[in-house]
């Protein structure tokens, strides 16, 4: 990137590729005016590293879930020298998406059974420390974009999730520990985008709860992350973690 051109505060300053991006503030801005003479964002790919930057005052900030876990945000802001600040309002909505290209997922009452099979609240309260709401649909209530409602809003209901998979055909192989059809088990790859911080735990955190104990839908699942640009090449037969 040799330049950009845009409309806000700051202006295009400098960029060192895969290390920083410089902007300076825009004297002749039309709205307020910046507060900061300059910001620099650093390329910090690895979250652990991030977070030790922060620490080491390497960085003066950490900004958006993307960029740092819950038990990363708890650490650190436990200290007397790091504050932290948490959005009033929602701004990010963690999908699960499921592909109705995938042969074993083309049947909506498999997708219906997975949907009752994910506790939204024990997600919420375990990983995201109740920070998150579950959510029903991709907006928030309060967002002026979107005032449709969803028909059908599917909590968790272990029971009835059993009760699709069966009504399908998927049943219970004991000697396995699976649902199979036609000799073949129920199972799914989920994807996630590795450069997110809390995406691999919330991919485990999905599995777990729809393969432990008292959640078992029988159902084999594998999780994988990959780089930004290589996830999105092989979203054809997978479930993927947005």
């Amino acid at each position: 990137m040799k330049g950009v051109v845009g409309t806000g505060p700051y202006v295009y300053s400098e960029i060192k590729n895969g290390e920083y991006v410089r902007v300076v503030k825009k004297e002749n801005y039309w709205g307020e005016k910046p507060y900061y003479d300059e910001i620099i964002v650093k390329y910090i790919t690895e979250a652990s590293a991030r977070l030790l930057a922060l620490q080491k005052r390497e960085i003066d900030m950490i900004y958006g879930s993307t960029l740092i876990s819950w038990d990363d945000y708890k650490q650190v802001t436990s200290k007397s020298n790091t504050k932290g600040i948490v959005s009033t309002v929602d701004t990010k909505t963690v999908s699960l998406v499921l592909n109705a290209a995938n042969p074993m997922l083309s049947d909506k009452s498999v997708r219906e059974a997975i949907a009752y099979g994910i506790d939204k609240q024990a997600i919420c309260d375990g990983l995201f420390y109740s920070n998150q709401n579950p959510a029903p649909d991709l907006f928030p209530d309060d967002n002026f974009l979107s005032d449709v409602k969803l028909n059908v809003v599917r909590t968790y209901n272990k029971g009835k999730a059993e009760q699709l998979l069966e009504s399908t055909g998927w049943k219970m192989n004991t000697n396995t520990g699976l649902r199979e059809k036609d000799g073949k088990p129920l199972s799914f790859k989920l994807t996630y985008d590795s450069g997110e911080a809390m995406n691999k735990m919330s991919a485990t955190y999905t599995i777990d709860f729809i393969q432990v104990a008292r959640y078992n839908l029988f159902v084999l699942l594998q999780c994988e992350g990959y780089l930004c640009y290589l996830w999105y090449s092989i979203q054809k037969y997978v479930l993927t973690m947005l």
